[in-house]
């Protein structure tokens, strides 16, 4: 049995006229730098190859309370997020408690326990939106390109250079849930040279 659905196209929706000044994605503008949150963008070569046009990848890093760039003894093991970008979200998903005491660099005391300080760690979300996804699953793939080599050898090393790191598997982690767990998981069986370990939440 066969049946006939007559469709009837009666809206059309313009284009979006992008103009590469835009605040959202890796290929438009970032966000102005705070004193601990900074925003990184690159271009990838393997990318640009890949899809033989320009490329790029970023991060967004969260600096620790205190954090000197000119103190290059005192360096930090990063913890590596696995996120989708949203691109009007402009800084960290976080209430304000979290983003206070950060920024304080102490947590308040609190339920008997007395204030203590917040963790002395970088913090980086990766940025890996690409023309039909705001994520790649971090990891190369036929229909994608090399995203994994993107992030793995050129921002890694390129926030390496940036920022005051600990640039060694044991003091580099991955975490993310969701489809970040998936890629948080991928990242470290895929290149246990770079990082340690990793908490993948949820992963699908």
């Amino acid at each position: 049995m066969t049946q006939t659905v007559n469709l009837q196209f009666q809206t059309t929706v313009e284009p979006i006229v992008i103009h590469g000044t835009e605040i959202s994605g890796c290929s438009q503008g970032n966000y102005k730098d705070t004193e601990l949150l900074k925003y990184v963008k690159i271009r990838s070569d393997s990318l640009s190859s890949f899809w033989n046009r320009d490329m790029y990848i970023g991060a967004k890093v969260l600096l620790p309370a205190g954090y000197n760039a000119s103190d290059t003894l005192t360096r930090y093991p990063v913890v590596y997020s696995q996120f989708h970008w949203l691109g009007g979200e402009s800084w960290w998903s976080h209430d304000a408690a979290f983003t206070e005491a950060w920024h304080n660099g102490m947590i308040p005391a609190q339920d008997g326990k007395p204030a203590r300080p917040t963790p002395k760690l970088i913090i980086v979300m990766f940025r890996h939106e690409n023309p039909f996804y705001d994520d790649s699953y971090a990891v190369n793939s036929p229909n994608l390109g090399p995203y994994g080599d993107a992030l793995n050898d050129e921002l890694v090393p390129h926030l390496d250079m940036m920022f005051n790191t600990i640039a060694q598997p044991y003091a580099r982690i991955q975490e993310g849930g969701s489809t970040g767990g998936w890629a948080a998981a991928a990242s470290v069986i895929f290149r246990p040279d770079l990082y340690g370990a990793c908490f993948a939440s949820y992963p699908d």
